[in-house]
C-alpha cells in the first residue's frame, strides 16, 4: 500500500530492525513519498537510477529486484542520484505544474478559436476572450 499511515508503519518497522540505511529506484513518482518519509526519520536513503540496475541478468520480478538492490547497496556498489534540497524540489514542481497549466490554456485557446471559427465568429471577440484569459492567469499568479 502506498497511504502515508502505511509508509509510516514501514518507516516504524525499518527503525524497529535496525535499519539505517536504504536503497530505493526512483521510478515514476511513487517513490517520492516514501523517500520523504525516509529521509525526514534521519535514515539515509540512496536513490538509485533504475536504468543503471536495469540491464542485470536473471532479474524477473519486484521481488529479485529488491533483493538485488539490497545486496548490490550492502556491498557499495550503488551510486545515489543527486537530489536537491526539499525547498528546490518543491519550487521545481510548481514550476512544472504551472508549465503544464499554461499548456492547457494554450490548448483550449485553440479549441475557443476553432468554435469561433465553426461560427463565422471575427477574430477581434477571440482576441478579447484570450488576452482576457491570459489576463486572468497573471493576476492569478501575481505575474502583474
Amino acid at each position: 500500500e502506498t497511504f502515508t499511515e502505511d509508509l509510516q508503519r514501514l518507516k516504524n518497522w525499518l527503525q524497529q530492525c535496525g535499519i539505517t540505511t536504504v536503497a530505493m529506484e526512483s521510478t515514476g513518482v511513487y517513490w517520492i513519498p516514501l523517500f520523504q518519509i525516509l529521509e525526514k526519520a534521519g535514515m539515509e536513503v540512496c536513490l538509485v537510477n533504475a536504468q543503471h540496475v536495469k540491464h542485470v541478468p536473471r532479474r524477473k520480478s519486484d521481488v529479485i529486484d529488491c533483493q538485488w538492490l539490497q545486496y548490490l547497496h550492502s556491498v557499495g556498489l550503488l551510486r545515489a542520484s543527486f537530489r536537491p534540497e526539499q525547498r528546490i524540489c518543491a519550487i521545481r514542481s510548481l514550476l512544472r505544474h504551472r508549465d503544464s497549466l499554461v499548456q492547457m490554456a494554450a490548448a483550449h485557446v485553440q479549441h475557443m478559436q476553432k468554435a469561433l471559427t465553426r461560427l463565422q465568429q471575427t477574430s477581434r471577440r477571440l482576441q478579447v476572450v484570450e488576452a482576457a484569459c491570459w489576463l486572468a492567469m497573471a493576476c492569478a499568479f501575481n505575474v502583474l
